[in-house]
């Protein structure tokens, strides 16, 4: 039997901040969804960063965030949050990247499932939320966890120019079992050929 790599996912330590970085420049380099405008964007950390690592390499990661009202979240996003959106709190995720030698294998989806499993747990989250663009490579897999989609539009563009609509999405707790079911059977292909440890 062919031995399965090892995948570790993990919080960032401020030790991986230059690299987390290094990884959002590269990957973002050949965005077709956006262009950046202002690359110290990519160097700002907020909250938790969750990474995936493989033979002491970041291949991946996704940075979360605890929001409690739509002031904060438009805030925080430059983007126009739907008045009528109240599942406060909400673990926003943002600034996802892989490495463009692991693209396609998932790895978005096993960081999102590591939250959604850690975060589903506690009765104060009541919902996931996220600002995606057209074309992205994880619109298909966010409408099949649950995810509804609202569009939206940017307050200023001072850090990105999409090439694109722009989609704000939230997944409500009453689908947080059904979207860890779907994230499941979407990583069985994943978990074929990687063994995978969830640090924290």
């Amino acid at each position: 039997m062919e031995k399965k790599i090892k995948l570790t996912v993990r919080q960032a330590s401020a030790e991986d901040h230059h690299l987390v970085t290094q990884l959002r420049v590269d990957g973002y380099r050949s965005s077709g969804e956006f262009k950046v405008l202002n690359p110290e964007f990519l160097a700002i950390q907020r909250g938790s960063v969750y990474l995936i690592e493989t033979e002491g390499k970041i291949i991946a990661s996704l940075q979360q965030e605890n929001i409690s009202s739509c002031e904060l979240f438009t805030g925080l996003t430059n983007t126009q949050i739907p008045h009528d959106f109240k599942y406060f709190e909400t673990i926003y995720h943002s600034k996802g990247v892989t490495d463009a030698s692991y693209r396609n294998m998932g790895l978005n989806s096993l960081l999102r499932f590591h939250s959604l499993s850690k975060y589903a747990q506690h009765q104060n989250i009541n919902s996931f939320a996220s600002i995606v663009y057209e074309k992205a490579p994880r619109l298909n897999t966010l409408k099949d966890m649950g995810y509804k989609f609202k569009q939206t539009q940017l307050i200023s563009s001072k850090y990105t120019s999409p090439s694109g609509k722009i989609y704000f999405t939230y997944l409500e707790r009453s689908h947080f079992k059904k979207a860890l079911k779907k994230l499941d059977s979407h990583l069985s292909s994943l978990h074929k050929k990687y063994h995978v440890d969830f640090i924290g």
